[in-house]
Order: structure tokens, then C-alpha cells, then sequence
């Protein structure tokens, strides 16, 4: 690191350097959200600009001082050790700072010291944090197989190389992920959508295939940083005129690789996206979800609004199918939501429709919400809950149920009793800037243990232009009740 600096101090950085370094780490950024997970983000862009603004930087310093001779096999080594060092200082410093952003704001609702709130997110043992710690060592691999980068002066091998390395890298991440298909069951598998998520979802995994897990990752992580080291050490050692002569051959092969695969990859996405033939088109979509809650928000179905509940209904096996209920900005007439989701509401057969149940990928059952209104029952319980709009994901990187917080039953009645019964306008929900679902439970275990935290359906908050809304926006929040709200919400 004292050489570095001594080769920084008579460095200068062209605007274009600094620019094709930010594309490069938003860059590195997506890749590892999109294939391997929540590692990602700014940690890993913090990381990736760092080490390339600066070590790209000091190589080209360096090659100039000694009029363009290439670097041996000392300062390569030397470089990647910078490189290893410098990226892991950056991102552990940023996961740090997130860390204590989290648990002194929005995130710590539960107000659970440091030591609770660490357990929490990453787990108290091995078999819990272990998916952390894989997920880790596979993006230092990836961030490791682009340090020759740095050497690369051609910008069409630059080009080249971080191509072919990102399509190698998604395969292995496309593989990790068919293994821990093995260890998921029933509609768990349709959630993953990348390495964290799949092996998040890995609940039947004994402790010697995790340790096989790690194994594998530290193996590859290492393997990667002798490739990385030795690739480097050939784009040094080659000469101008042969990296030129090298760059075309690549070229011929790798364009024709990446255009098949990039037109392959394409023609998948159309095809699943399109709409369907109507020969195909069993149903069309009747009903719709109206928040981003696709566990506790309301839906709508011909203007009537319906709430989830926690009753287990059989109407997809003794009842009538309506149509497709769609997701808030879903769309239920490509091929991929036919052969991959295909969620259908049904009714009992009697078309009375005071329930509804959706079945398919997901399952869900609902009572119209005028019906609702009208009975109270949550009148009985005791414990109410504030759930946030994105609880469910929320809770999904956690060990614990989170995106909540507990009110005042006094404060539920004042509500209720102020507004009487609530009804929806579903056009309220077209444009809106958060919401909140009030659910009511007899107890805090009912709501907290076991994978269905639905409970009793009393109300929903929206946010619109710093206003608090009760149901409506007909139905405004204001003075001693907005003050309460806030408190509640940690007076934000």
C-alpha cells in the first residue's frame, strides 16, 4: 500500500477515467444483485470504484515511468495484493456504516441492542449465517476475476474480457442455484431469484452439505485468484502488436458466443413475455391486487374490495374459477405468468362471493371487505400491528418476521370510532406515496411465529403527500390522532 501511494501522488486522472470507473462498478454492482444477491449495492459499487479508479490509475502511472515496459511478475503480485486489500477495507467499512444506519433508524423498530439486532439479520450460528458467508466469498471470487482489467489497454479486449468473465460467472451462478433447487420443495422454488434467495430458501440442509457449500466457495475463490494472477501476468508480458493480433482472434469467437447467447437470452424473453395465443388464453385477468402487500393489501374484483384473511379455503378444488388476479403491475397475459405463476381467483359455486381464494403459485384467501367492516372482531384481540407496505421481502434477509410496528389498541378504537366504516376507492390507490396494514391478533406469537402472519383485518393507512390518511383520502389523519401515528411510526 506505500508504493501505491507513492505512484498515486504523481498521478493524474483524466474525466474519463474516472467515468468508464462508475460505469464499471454500477456495473459489477447489477451483475451481483441480479445473479448472486443482496451482497450487492453500495458496498460492492463503493468497492469496485475504489479499486479500479485507483489501481487502473497506478498501473498506467507506473507503465509510463518506465516508458512503457510491462510489469513483472513482483508488481503483479504486488497489485493484486492492493487490489484484494483495498476492495476488502471499502466494502467491510460500507457494510459497517449500513449496519449502523439500519439499527439506528427504520430498521431496529423491534429497539433491540447491537448484539440482538446482529443475530436477527445474520443468524447465531454457523447453519444460519452460512448463506451470508458463501455469498460473500462468491462475490469476492467475481470482483478478484476482474483485477487483469486493470492492466488492459485495449478497449475493445477491456470490452472483450469483462463480457466473456460475466457470462462465465452467471453459469456458475445459474449451477449454484439449479443445486439448491434440490433442497426446496412446493411453491418456494418459484420465489429464488438468485443464489441468496435459492439458498435462503434451503431449509433441509444438513451440516456437512453446508460445509461442502463453503468448501466449494473458498475453493473457487481461491482458484480464482491464481487465474486472476496469471491472466495478468500474460496481458503484461504480451507485446503491443501481439495483444492486438490475440484481441482479433479472441474476437471472432467471443462476439459470435455472446451475439447467440445475447439472441438466445433475447427470443427466450419475448417468447415468455408476449402475450399468449388465444387458443391458449384460458382466463383473462378479473381482479387485481391494489398495493405491493401481495400478503395483507386489499384486491379488487368488479369494483368490490377484499381483504386477506387467515381461513383456509378449498374453492380451487370445490368452487368456480373467475379469471387471473394479477399482482400490482403484473401482467397476466404473457406466456411466463400462464406457465410459471397462472394465480386464479375462485368462488364457491354458489357465486356468492362474500369469499375468494387465489390458488396457483400462491394462496390466499379473502372476505369482502363491506362484510368486514361490518362484524369488528377485532374487537377481541389484543395486540395490533403496523405492517409496512414491503414487509414481506423485508423479512425474507431476516431470521425474524420484520417491517412492523405495535400500536395502542386505544389508538386503533380512536381511529375506528373517528372514521366509523371505512370504504375503499380503489382509484386511491393508483398513485400513492406509502401504506400501511392494521392487523389485530390475540396475542404477539399469533403474529410473529409460523410462516402465515395474516390476522385480523382492521384498517389500512395511505400516504400521500405527507398526509396520513385512514382508509380514504376522504378520511384525513389529523391533530392528536397524526401525533399518535407518528410516534408510532418513530416520529418521521
Amino acid at each position: 500500500m506505500k508504493k501505491l501511494n507513492l505512484i498515486l501522488k504523481d498521478a493524474s486522472a483524466s474525466p474519463e477515467h474516472l467515468v468508464i470507473s462508475i460505469i464499471f462498478s454500477l456495473y459489477v454492482m447489477e451483475f451481483v444483485n441480479l445473479f448472486i444477491g443482496s451482497m450487492g449495492g453500495i458496498p460492492a459499487f463503493m468497492g469496485s470504484l475504489a479499486v479500479y479508479y485507483m489501481l487502473a490509475l497506478a498501473v498506467k502511472t507506473e507503465s509510463e515511468a518506465q516508458k512503457g515496459k510491462a510489469a513483472d511478475k513482483t508488481q503483479i503480485k504486488n497489485f493484486l495484493i492492493n487490489y484484494v486489500l483495498l476492495y476488502v477495507i471499502v466494502w467491510i467499512a460500507m457494510e459497517v456504516i449500513l449496519f449502523i444506519s439500519r439499527f439506528s433508524g427504520w430498521g431496529n423498530v423491534k429497539k433491540l441492542n447491537v448484539k440482538q439486532y446482529f443475530k436477527g439479520i445474520y443468524g447465531a450460528s454457523v447453519s444460519d449465517s452460512w448463506i451470508y458467508i458463501f455469498a460473500a466469498f462468491l462475490v469476492f471470487a467475481f470482483i478478484v476475476s476482474l483485477f487483469p482489467l486493470i492492466f488492459v489497454r485495449t478497449r475493445k479486449y477491456w470490452i472483450e474480457y469483462i463480457m466473456t468473465d460475466s457470462v462465465i460467472h452467471a453459469l456458475i451462478c445459474v449451477m449454484i442455484v439449479a443445486v439448491g433447487r434440490i433442497f426446496i420443495s412446493g411453491s418456494g422454488r418459484k420465489k429464488a431469484m438468485c443464489v441468496f434467495d435459492e439458498l435462503l430458501l434451503c431449509k433441509n440442509m444438513k451440516i456437512w452439505q453446508i460445509m461442502l457449500f463453503l468448501a466449494a466457495a473458498v475453493i473457487l475463490t481461491v482458484a480464482e485468484v491464481y487465474a486472476a494472477y496469471r491472466t495478468a501476468l500474460k496481458i503484461c508480458m504480451m507485446h503491443q502488436k501481439e495483444v492486438k493480433k490475440k484481441s482479433v482472434r479472441i474476437s471472432t469467437v467471443t462476439v459470435v458466443l455472446l451475439f447467440g447467447l445475447c439472441v438466445a437470452g433475447a427470443g427466450t424473453v419475448v417468447f415468455f413475455m408476449s402475450p399468449a395465443d388465444d387458443e391458449e388464453a384460458e382466463y383473462t385477468r378479473v381482479a387485481r391486487c391494489l398495493t405491493d402487500d401481495s400478503k395483507m393489501g386489499p384486491m379488487v374484483y368488479r369494483s368490490q374490495v377484499y381483504v386477506p384473511i387467515k381461513i383456509e379455503l378449498d374453492y380451487d378444488e370445490n368452487g368456480k374459477a373467475l379469471g387471473y388476479i394479477g399482482y400490482k403491475g403484473q401482467d397476466c397475459e404473457s406466456r411466463f405468468y400462464k406457465m410459471a405463476v397462472a394465480n386464479v381467483l375462485y368462488s364457491d359455486k354458489k357465486d356468492d362471493q362474500t369469499y375468494m381464494q387465489m390458488s396457483g403459485a400462491d394462496r390466499l384467501s379473502y372476505k369482502k371487505m363491506s362484510v368486514m367492516e361490518k362484524v369488528d372482531s377485532w374487537k377481541r384481540d389484543n395486540v395490533f400491528l403496523l405492517w409496512d407496505e414491503d414487509w414481506s421481502s423485508e423479512s425474507a434477509y431476516s431470521k425474524e418476521v420484520t417491517g412492523y410496528t405495535e400500536c395502542e389498541k386505544q389508538f386503533v378504537e380512536s381511529l375506528e370510532n373517528t372514521f366509523g366504516e371505512v370504504k375503499i376507492d380503489p382509484q386511491d390507490f393508483k398513485k400513492y406515496d406509502a401504506y400501511f396494514t392494521i392487523e389485530s391478533y390475540p396475542a404477539m406469537k399469533d403474529a410473529v411465529e409460523g410462516d402465515n402472519q395474516i390476522g385480523t383485518w382492521v384498517g389500512c393507512i395511505l400516504v400521500k403527500d405527507n398526509k396520513f390518511y385512514y382508509g380514504s383520502y376522504e378520511n384525513q389523519i389529523t391533530g392528536v390522532q397524526l401525533q399518535k401515528l407518528l410516534d408510532v411510526l418513530g416520529g418521521n
